[in-house]
């Protein structure tokens, strides 16, 4: 629980990696979610800064850290990317 809201249900992980990813990678559309229709709702990326403030929330969630494959490449991008 965080401040009355619980990390363990789907939606909210759903949105805190939505928010950390974007809707669209590089490469197209990301295998376990489909790309908005409309291009306008195509979102880039978190900024650094909120992806530093989204991390410590889904490293507490348990639903979060079974998430495939968007904990894989959460993890792969802290390892691997610079900005």
């Amino acid at each position: 629980m965080l401040g009355g809201i619980s990390l363990e249900h789907a939606q909210i992980v759903s949105r805190l990696y939505t928010l950390y990813q974007g809707t669209s990678t590089v490469l197209g559309k990301r295998p376990h979610q489909a790309r908005p229709s409309n291009p306008k709702e195509n979102r880039s990326p978190a900024s650094l800064r909120l992806k530093l403030r989204i991390l410590p929330l889904l490293t507490k969630s348990t639903l979060a850290a079974n998430n495939f494959p968007s904990s894989i490449q959460v993890c792969s991008w802290y390892l691997f990317v610079i900005d």
